[in-house]
């Protein structure tokens, strides 16, 4: 065993503590390069934990205590892809990365959709991409951990929450029913699931039409409620409730999310509990939508912006969120009074300072209610041109102590009261936990769907575009063109100034590859120095050679590594659908030739394919 070190830390562990990494490789020569690489890097501790067979790996990892496992799938009791699934049916919380002699893109998918985070080639293997491979599958494994805790925490949420809380099926089955639910019912969880509102009694024989009607209309896809009705409980006393359903996707599936309230002593209050079952409802909308993964920021901020106006009675209204990177107020939503007032022109508003009333919050993470303003000390006054407050209700969207958002009202056409403030902080904090969600799903995406050294799409989501882009020109009859760019002697660049120069060139030529394309067009690194770009919706050929020539004149341009100039050049294969392939395999078969040829023509060259191109000549 050997403690070595790795550069570019990214916080992987706290100073000084060794990160354990199982190394399970049968060649001394290639445990002794990856010991190497790791000692030429510096700020992170590594300990090499080396086994040579899968079977003492295992051991190894029994012992608890790894933060990644280095897996070479060729050992001598456990070969291919039946050794990743062996490794990760020992420990499938722990990161798996894995090496290869394969230059196999076939086997590379293989093993990623096996559950690796990464798939390394010895012979392309270099420090700098070990590392990063390293605190890329560590970090990776810690987010999706992070979003699991973040989901336990909705559901200690649902079970604090004050109302029953449950989901059926499109039969009326209950699948899930949260504690306030069994105190409602009388019935214990247990023989609430798989049970159902017929099954167990719940219904009188005249509401039965009623409960037939809230299952269709969750088939229909539609929110229902306040439904009020009464209830039988176990023990048989009758009790009155208010129910609220949403159609919400459980792993794909279509259920319904309920709320049910116990209303019995507040029956004959009719405001009150009108009032009540509209805020219940809301938050059941706003629920569902927390759960739905293709909510926007923008979406949530405006369903809370809407929700709050409304049941406050408020003319004014703002809802934003914490830009992480800047600091700095983001508003996607705000009333037009507000943005009129303030001048405001885009429709997103950034914000870096506050004051008065709104400083409050902000600084205190507290929440705000007055109706006298003008009277209270907090107020710094209303700025010239700016809407005069009659009246502020505002709550922090907190994560722990953080603040995550903000939402605020003014001027409503009553006095704002306790109810409205409870209100507005349960709304505020279902924000904060939408955006706490959204934060780790994004994060989640970038690691799953981008390349770690250069932010580009990786191979995945290159494929799934690529599959798309072809399926709609098929449909639409329309043309589209698929490159391939190789960097001209790149291992001449590496084995004179460094794989951190390489590294170097590769991100700045992601950046200039970009800024040459149209946002619908897309650029991926396919390993190494490849690269391979996607321009769907092409209407002339001729506009894809110009392309090409563009991308060659950017790549001539000097590179800068630590004040010196690094020239390098490149070349392109192009294959147009449908005239050079009419699939994803043969597209890019034909690209690769014509990218071949263009190098066997001297380099810094653009190529399309021909049929009268041969495979291409290895070295």
């Amino acid at each position: 065993m050997k403690v070595v070190k790795a550069t570019k830390t990214r916080n992987v562990e706290k100073a000084g503590k060794p990160v354990q990494i199982l190394v399970v490789e049968d060649n001394p020569e290639e445990l002794r390069l990856i010991q190497r690489m790791l000692e030429k890097a510096k700020d992170t501790l590594f300990h090499i934990n080396p086994a040579d067979r899968l079977s003492t790996g295992v051991k190894l990892l029994a012992g608890g205590n790894m933060a990644v496992v280095l897996l070479d799938l060729s050992l001598p009791d456990s070969q291919g892809l039946d050794t990743l699934v062996r490794m990760r049916s020992q420990a499938p919380d722990v990161p798996i990365v894995v090496l290869s002699d394969l230059d196999d893109k076939s086997l590379a998918t293989a093993v990623i959709d096996g559950g690796a985070q990464d798939y390394l080639i010895k012979g392309q293997l270099n420090g700098n991409l070990l590392i990063h491979s390293l605190h890329h599958a560590i970090q990776r494994k810690r987010l999706e951990q992070a979003l699991r805790e973040s989901e336990e925490k909705l559901k200690t949420y649902l079970e604090s929450a004050p109302d029953g809380v449950y989901i059926t099926d499109l039969n009326g089955a209950f699948l899930y029913g949260n504690s306030k639910s069994e105190r409602i019912t009388g019935y214990a969880r247990e023989e609430l699931l798989g049970g159902g509102f017929l099954e167990l009694d719940l219904l009188p024989e005249k509401y039965l039409a009623t409960a037939g009607e809230l299952l269709a209309f969750s088939v229909l896809k539609r929110p229902t409620g306040p439904d009020e009705l009464e209830l039988r409980r176990k023990d048989g006393d009758l009790i009155w409730v208010e129910i609220n359903t949403a159609p919400i996707e459980d792993d794909g599936k279509p259920v319904v999310l309920g709320f049910v309230r116990d209303i019995t002593e507040r029956k004959n209050t009719e405001r009150a509990l009108v009032l009540a079952a509209e805020e219940d409802s809301a938050i059941a909308e706003l629920a569902s939508k927390l759960v739905s993964p293709a909510s926007s920021i923008e979406d949530i901020s405006s369903l809370v912006l809407d929700t709050a106006e409304r049941f406050t009675n408020s003319a004014l209204g703002f809802v934003g969120y914490m830009d992480l990177e800047t600091g700095h107020m983001v508003s996607p939503v705000m009333t037009r009074g507000i943005r009129k007032s303030c001048q405001l022109k885009d429709k997103t508003t950034h914000l870096d300072e506050f004051g008065g009333l709104w400083g409050w919050v902000f600084n205190n993470r507290q929440s705000l209610l007055t109706n006298t303003p003008a009277d209270d000390p907090r107020s710094t006054g209303t700025p010239p041109g700016h809407i005069s407050i009659r009246n502020f209700l505002s709550a922090p969207a907190l994560i722990g102590e953080e603040l995550a958002g903000l939402v605020a009202l003014a001027n409503s056409s009553r006095s704002y009261n306790k109810q409205d403030l409870a209100f507005i902080e349960r709304l505020a904090a279902l924000y904060a936990i939408a955006l706490q969600r959204k934060r780790l799903e994004d994060t989640v995406s970038q690691l799953a769907y981008h390349d770690p050294l250069t932010g580009l799409p990786n191979r995945t989501l290159f494929n799934d575009r690529l599959t798309l882009a072809l399926a709609r020109a098929n449909r639409y009859r329309q043309n589209m063109a698929l490159m391939v760019l190789d960097i001209d002697r790149f291992k001449d660049i590496n084995d004179t100034i460094g794989h951190e120069a390489g590294d170097s060139i590769l991100i700045d030529l992601a950046g200039r590859l970009v800024s040459i394309l149209r946002k619908t067009d897309t650029v991926t690194r396919m390993g190494g120095d490849e690269f391979m770009l996607l321009l769907p919706e092409v209407t002339e050929t001729e506009h894809v050679a110009n392309i090409a020539r563009k991308l060659l004149e950017a790549t001539r341009k000097p590179f800068m590594f630590h004040d010196r100039e690094v020239r390098i050049t490149t070349s392109i294969g192009i294959a147009i659908y449908p005239e050079d392939g009419e699939d994803v395999g043969m597209l890019i078969k034909h690209a690769d030739l014509a990218m071949y040829q263009a190098k066997e023509m001297g380099r810094d060259n653009c190529l399309r394919y021909a049929p009268s191109m041969s495979p291409p000549i290895s070295g």
